[in-house]
This record gives C-alpha cells, structure tokens and sequence, in this order.
C-alpha cells in the first residue's frame, strides 16, 4: 500500500506550509491516506507524535513539538501557542519541518517534510 499525504501536490512533492510569526496554529490537520483503498492511514504502533522545525541556513533544529501534535483518525492536528510559533528572526533564511510519529519501542517514522515560510 502506497501511502497519499493531502499537502503533497499531485506531483508528489512536498508542498510548503506558511504561518505568521507570533500567532498561534489551531487545530491544523494533516491527512494521510493509503493511496490504493482511500483509508486513513493505520499508524500502526502509534505512541505519540512530533512536529519539528529546522533553520535551513544554519541546519539546525529549532523548535521540537511533541505534546502540540495529536492523532485523530487518519490525521496529524498541530496545536501550537503564539509563543510556540515565535521565531527571533523570521527573514534570516529559510525553515524546513517534519512531522510524523513515533511508534512503540521509539522508532521514528517522518511522514512529511518540506519548506516553512514565516512571515
């Protein structure tokens, strides 16, 4: 079963995820499907989940979320407080994320990754 992510483009590839700076990320589901049957995804094992921010120009991660990411059905729900989603200096460069879960024994599955922009 091929797995089918809503925010990739029909091109498969990642799409980019804009947010302000300083304001809060409420209740923003990410779908994953299987793409063969159209089913939520199963995520076998599910123990908890991340959303992680990294700096691209310094290629560092910046912000690690666990507890602001939780599973409903086939989706990811990203709740991030305004202080979570503030970043000291927005236009210093490009931010890449990554979200997915870890499963049970602590193996990490990335299930999307792509650009952040920040304004």
């Amino acid at each position: 079963m091929a797995l089918e992510n809503t925010i990739f483009t029909p091109d498969g590839d990642s799409l980019t995820i804009q947010v302000y700076n300083r304001h809060p990320i409420i209740d923003y589901p990410i779908n994953f499907t299987y793409e063969d049957t159209g089913e939520d995804y199963a995520f076998n094992g599910f123990s908890s989940a991340f959303f992680r921010i990294f700096d691209g120009r310094v290629t560092k991660k910046v912000k690690d979320f666990t507890s602001q990411v939780s599973r409903n059905a086939g989706n990811l729900v990203i709740n991030c407080s305004s202080s979570d989603m503030t970043f000291t200096n927005p236009s210093a460069g490009k931010y890449y994320y990554e979200i997915g879960y870890v499963r049970s024994g602590g193996y990490e599955i990335v299930l999307q990754y792509g650009e952040l922009i920040v304004i």
